[in-house]
């Protein structure tokens, strides 16, 4: 009777040889190329879910011949790293190559753009229209005096000094290096540079220092000045204008760069690149001033010459300005000559007076002398020859004083006998004097383009004028008249309008000046009440607001025109509050409408006319009496912006006044000097337009008066300067030292004055002379010929944006073909367009740019070609060829997918060959050993047919590493009988069958098993030895690792029965183990030691549940026989082992 163990091992398994039948197997991506015999530049995959029931080896084999069209992976050479993609080929495209050569970068459309520190102001269109843009800062800083000066030197660069002399105020750093936002503001000297002062402690002493660096050294003795103010910030493209910080007009204040920055945000012509931030460490955006300077400054000052109130204007230019003493004759009245080296010899300076230019403006400040009036000083009287019986008369010079400007100097007075009355050429028109003769220079600067152009206006104006007032009349007879009937008249409107006059003192630069302005009611009034109700709700309006401007006004709900403004620096608008005078207003009566009746006027026939040249003489007369007063003004003034703004409005007005003379008749009934008192309208605004600039009118100038110094005495004689120099003494009458100017002015020389005190006056005699000598004079003049000042500008002007382009923005590719020849350019697009599909000898190309541009000679290359190919499956035979298809895909079998893969032409070569191994994890072959592969099938359910191949012995079927989620079942058919389910509850299921059956086919059917899988199928007839082991124990055992030292922790891999079968021959009857049983048992462990593969033990075979998946504990096995081995017969063997069997964890 065999034992109740049962050994189920591969050894004896009859479903390792059987043909395996499965419904599906689960489809697997494992594809491995493992050879590659290629000269073409493709290359060939396989890809897809594989669901063949076994491993496969899948042959592909290329040839060239035929085919559909298809493009080589484009080939590129050169620097770019833009991609050229083939979107698809014609079938009937010809096969050639394609080469594509960057031939034209084009041009780039480029924003405008201005650096300014770390970021840039970049024009928000692109393009030219950019580069018209132009940023103006204009400062509105005011300067407070401080109590510092500099005692030394600071150097250009150095940030920090040590020592109590710079400390200036400044504000401890934080503890991150960022300025205290307390920190004041400061400008040193001239320099234009808004510093910011601190101090840090540093090597044990408080060291102070200036952000920014100075850029320019600091001198010693400049002063410190405390700053306020802001900045109002002009963009303009020459249309738009935006103005930020202009807090007069509500705008916030701008100071800081990093506050400039933030209000620009919100531009519509610019914007800022880069980072805008809040920084207040030294030199950060919020640390500094707006840093763009885009006024003429102040360089430096240098010279003997102490200049006072120097500014710069903002369009001077960058030059040297020398003011040099060129005559000191009058202390006080010095007069300096200017000279730049590019503004070239400007008008001349006088001490004490403000000059002004549009290089500079400046004070040169009166100095009186150390001493006035004392000196060494004496007379001669020197009489003519007379007879001896002619008296002397008795001659003094008492009192004989010394004036400010007296110098050593001999003047003689000749007693002389005076012109008469009637004959004075102070009367007689003077002649011209050419400036070019006299090297001046022409009459006028002809090279300044403002001035030509004023004066062009006026004398183009002046030329259709005279045109118009001038004709001539042709010989012939006049037109005969017809009778023209009468017309009743109307009666005219009174209507009413007032006029307004403001005026008052403003403010300007420091000093106080006059500045008045006119305005008149827009409305004509019905009623003379209504004009003055209005009058006095202006009057009620209170002052005209500084800033407001010409034009029409709105004042206590009237509208007015605001027609003119007079003094101040501007004539557009009002520099300060100005109050209303009243005397200045009132209401006046205006006449409109109306005409008087005409009588009938009978006909009258024509008249002969002679040819006549005609000129309609008063209207010329009157307009040629206008016109030099508006030229003489410009020449003197054409260099002032504001004092030519006012011109130009006057000239306007006497366009308006002169249009009416316009018509060829004389409009004027009486002469021009009738009306001679009306030009006087014209001169008064040109007096307030030099007085505007400081130039101060002429006066009517007198032959007797010189403001009550020299006064002409009359009579017959008087006493005459030998050398022409002063002007003529008169006897017993006090004389102060008098010239005239080059205008015929008389005026004081402050040298020498003296009372002529002549005794017996009628003794005088023509050719007597008094000789007044100066020998000497105390004391030192403030300024001497020679002395000079040296003022040094730099030039600046509104920053402009730049760099930017109009481009095309385009790329250019010549394109040829191999076979087609040269084809249409590849146009593509930089300007962030898509580029368009290129079309032609029937491909289709798109090109995208990369990070890297493009250059001149970049080259793409690609081929239009074609092949064909076959494939087997496991050196099977080979398929048909088939065009390699346009796709580049071909589906083989069982899910395969073949790719063709273009590379550099040629894509693929004829020979090129291709072996791939396609694995198969699920294979339903791999249920025929124990080893860890598995068959998987596809879905929940699957059956497998395992054919023997003849009827077979079978008395157990079994299954072992196998996966089935909670629920599967799996049943056995035998030859077609009903199914038995197995038990596949726990690691191992053995189905024993109550006795052996010849079977062929088996049948599993597993249900309710998605994703499952089973690892190994037993069927046959177990090994049995012919007793059972006297000693069958059951070891449980767990994988787990552990680690070292005390209590170590483990990690738990899984868990398996074990067994130990002993056969011990002290218990012949039960445990004998015979020759026979070791015959059948030892095969059946060396198949599991040569295949490392494990076996099936069940214990008992009434209990299948216990069975164990086990392997073999030890190499060895330790046989005893109880004979030793000796009986002559070998069935007479009492033999005993002990089988130690390890679990297979799962």
């Amino acid at each position: 009777m065999p034992s109740v163990q049962r050994y189920l091992s591969g050894h004896n398994n009859a479903a390792r040889s059987a043909a395996l039948t499965a419904s599906s197997v689960r489809a697997s991506q494992a594809i491995e190329r493992v050879r590659a015999q290629r000269t073409g530049g493709g290359r060939v995959r396989l890809s897809g879910a594989y669901s063949g029931h076994a491993a496969a080896q899948v042959e592909i084999e290329l040839r060239a011949a035929g085919g559909v069209p298809r493009a080589s992976q484009p080939q590129f050479a050169g620097v770019g790293n833009g991609q050229l993609s083939v979107l698809g080929v014609d079938a009937a495209a010809p096969l050639q190559a394609l080469t594509l050569t960057l031939v034209d970068l084009g041009v780039p459309t480029e924003h405008a753009q201005l650096a300014l520190r770390e970021v840039q102001i970049r024009a928000r269109a692109p393009g030219a229209a950019g580069n018209q843009i132009r940023i103006t800062v204009q400062p509105q800083l005011q300067r407070t005096a401080t109590d510092w000066a500099l005692l030394a030197d600071w150097p250009a660069g150095s940030a920090l000094q040590q020592g109590a002399q710079w400390d200036w105020g400044g504000l401890p750093l934080s503890a991150q290096g960022q300025l205290d936002e307390r920190s004041g503001r400061i400008q040193i000297g001239h320099d234009p540079q808004v510093y910011r002062p601190y101090r840090v402690y540093k090597d044990g002493a408080w060291q102070f220092g200036l952000t920014p660096a100075p850029e320019r050294p600091l001198p010693a003795g400049a002063p410190v000045w405390r700053v306020s103010g802001g900045y109002v910030v002009t963009v303009t493209d020459g249309q738009a204008v935006e103005t930020y910080g202009d807090t007069a007009a509500g705008q916030a204040a701008l100071v800081t760069l990093y506050e400039l920055l933030s209000a620009l945000a919100g531009s519509a012509l610019v914007e800022v690149a880069g980072v805008v931030a809040a920084e207040r460490a030294l030199g950060g955006q919020a640390a500094l001033d707006v840093p763009l300077r885009t006024q003429a400054w102040l360089h430096g000052l240098s010279g003997k010459v102490d200049l006072k109130d120097v500014s710069v204007p903002p369009a001077a230019p960058t030059q040297q300005l020398t003011v040099r003493c060129i005559n000191a004759d009058v202390v006080g009245q010095e007069r300096w000559s200017v000279q730049g080296a590019v503004s070239g010899a400007l008008p001349v300076a006088v001490t004490g007076q403000r000059y002004q230019s549009a290089a500079a403006d400046f004070l040169i400040p009166a100095t009186p002398p150390a001493a006035v009036g004392s000196g060494e000083v004496g007379f001669v009287y020197t009489p003519t020859g007379r007879s001896d019986d002619e008296g002397l008369p008795s001659v003094c010079l008492r009192p004989l004083r010394l004036g400010a400007n007296a110098r050593p100097l001999t003047v003689t007075f000749r007693y002389s006998k005076r012109p008469p009355a009637e004959c004075s050429c102070s009367d007689m028109p003077a002649p011209r004097l050419s400036p070019a003769c006299l090297g001046l220079g022409e009459d006028m600067d002809i090279e300044d383009v403002e001035f030509m152009s004023r004066i062009k206006a006026v004398y183009a104006w002046r030329e259709a004028f005279i045109r118009g007032n001038t004709d001539i009349q042709l010989a012939g007879m006049t037109p005969g008249t017809p009778e023209i009937p009468g017309t009743p008249g109307t009666p005219p409107v009174t209507r009413w309008r007032f006029t307004v006059q403001y005026g008052g003192n403003v403010m300007q630069g420091g000093s106080t000046t006059w500045q008045s302005a006119r305005a008149v009611s827009q409305q004509l009034y019905d009623d003379e009440s209504e004009a003055r109700t209005a009058l006095d709700a202006v009057k009620n309006a209170g002052p005209l607001p500084a800033g407001t401007a010409l034009g029409s006004i709105t004042r206590g709900g009237v509208a007015l025109d605001l027609q003119s403004i007079s003094g101040g620096f501007s004539f557009s608008r009002t520099d300060g509050a100005l109050p209303v005078d009243i005397h200045a207003s009132g209401a006046g009566s205006v006449v409109t409408g109306g005409t008087p009746g005409t009588p009938t006027i009978p006909a009258q026939p024509g008249k002969a006319v002679p040819l006549s040249y005609r000129a309609y003489v008063i209207d010329l007369d009157w307009m040629e009496s206008a016109i030099p007063i508006l030229v003489g003004c410009l020449s003197r003034v054409y260099d002032k912006p504001a004092a030519r703004q006012a011109w130009d409005a006057l000239w306007e007005e006497v366009k308006t006044d002169l249009g009416h003379l316009q018509a060829a008749r004389n409009d004027l009934e009486t002469a021009a000097h009738a009306h001679a008192r009306y030009l006087d309208r014209y001169k008064s605004t040109v007096d307030n337009i030099l007085l505007s600039v400081g130039i101060l009118p002429k006066s009517k100038s007198s032959s007797t008066d010189a403001g009550s110094c020299w006064t002409d005495h009359g009579g017959t004689h008087w006493w005459v300067d030998t050398e022409g120099n002063y002007l003529p003494a008169f006897t017993n009458h006090a004389y102060i030292s008098a010239k005239r100017d080059a205008d015929g002015k008389v005026y004081s020389t402050r040298e020498f004055g003296f009372g002529l005190l002549v005794a017996c006056p009628d003794r005088l005699k023509e050719g007597d002379q008094i000789t007044v000598r100066i020998h000497s004079v105390d004391g030192h003049r403030p300024y001497q010929v020679g002395d000079e000042a040296v003022i040094s500008t730099v030039a600046a002007g509104p920053a402009w944006l730049a760099g930017g382009v109009d481009g095309t923005d385009a790329l250019t590719w010549r394109v040829a073909g191999s076979a087609s020849g040269a084809l249409p350019d590849y146009i593509v697009p930089t300007d962030g367009a898509a580029a368009p599909v290129y079309h032609q000898a029937g491909a289709r190309l798109q090109m995208a740019l990369g990070g890297i541009p493009f250059a001149l000679g970049d080259a793409f290359t690609l081929a239009i070609e074609a092949g064909q190919w076959r494939w087997r499956r496991d050196a099977g035979a080979w398929s048909a060829l088939a065009d390699i298809p346009a796709s580049g895909q071909a589906p083989l079998a069982d899910g395969l997918l073949a790719h063709f893969d273009v590379g550099a032409a040629p894509s693929f070569a004829d020979g090129d060959a291709y072996v791939f191994a396609v694995h198969q994890p699920w294979a339903v072959g791999h249920v025929r050993d124990a080893h860890e592969s598995a068959w998987g099938w596809a879905g929940a359910a699957a059956t497998l047919e395992i054919d023997l191949g003849a009827p077979t012995p079978v008395a157990a079927l079994a299954l072992a590493r196998y996966h089935l989620p909670a629920g599967a079942q799996v049943h056995v058919a035998i030859d077609g009988g009903a199914p038995q389910l197995l038990d596949t509850s726990g690691p191992v299921a053995v189905l024993l069958l109550p006795a052996p059956v010849q079977a062929r086919r088996l049948l599993i059917s597993i249900s309710g098993a998605e994703g499952g899988h089973i690892g190994w199928l037993w069927a046959g007839v177990p090994l049995a030895t012919d007793h059972h082991a006297s000693q069958c124990q059951r070891v449980r055992r767990w994988a787990v690792g552990r680690g070292s030292g005390i209590n170590p922790a483990s990690l738990y891999a899984g868990a398996g029965d074990g067994w130990r079968l002993a056969w011990s021959p002290g218990d012949a009857a039960a445990s004998r183990l015979l020759q026979a049983d070791l015959q059948r048992l030892l095969p059946l462990l060396d198949w599991a030691q040569q295949q490392d593969e494990p076996l099936i033990l069940v214990p008992h075979h009434r209990h299948p549940q216990d069975a164990s998946l086990v392997r073999l504990g030890a190499d060895a096995l330790e046989i005893t026989d109880q004979h030793a081995w000796q009986p002559d017969d070998a069935q007479h063997r009492l033999l005993s082992a002990t089988l130690d069997l390890e679990p297979v964890f799962a």
